[in-house]
């Protein structure tokens, strides 16, 4: 067994739950400036004249604000059960941290054990 891997897999859920509400916080900041970059082109074409190729320019800019909003709108809605998961139970990241260093404990304790033989002290026993 890799008890490596286990423990880099705690480590990795640790890290997830510590950092969901900041990158949903910075979702939400995305957001808003393409919510703002979008009302700028609404009110451009409210407020302005412009030939059919200003027109296409435009809405080619529009779709790809409107691109990147639904982008970030996916992320959010992923990521939003995994915040109210964190912060119904954000004790358990303390919990998961203390289960991180017993195992990384026990790693330890089972990767540096040497074998003392008690009756037949002459042999040479490996580490496995």
């Amino acid at each position: 067994m890799d008890y490596n891997k286990t423990l880099d897999i705690i480590n990795s859920f640790t890290n997830s739950l510590l950092s969901i509400n900041k990158r949903i916080k910075d979702l939400n900041l995305d957001l808003d400036k393409c919510n703002q970059a979008q009302q700028d082109i609404v009110h451009e074409i409210e407020f302005t004249k412009f030939s059919s190729v200003d027109g296409y320019y435009l809405a080619r800019k529009l779709k790809e604000i409107r691109q990147e909003r639904r982008r970030i709108k996916n992320d959010i809605s992923i990521l939003t059960p995994m915040q109210t998961f964190y912060n119904k139970h954000a004790s358990i990241t303390k919990d998961i941290r203390m289960l991180g260093e017993n195992t990384k404990s026990k790693i330890d304790h089972i990767e540096n054990t040497h074998y003392r033989c008690k009756q037949l002290q002459g042999l040479k026993v490996e580490k496995l």
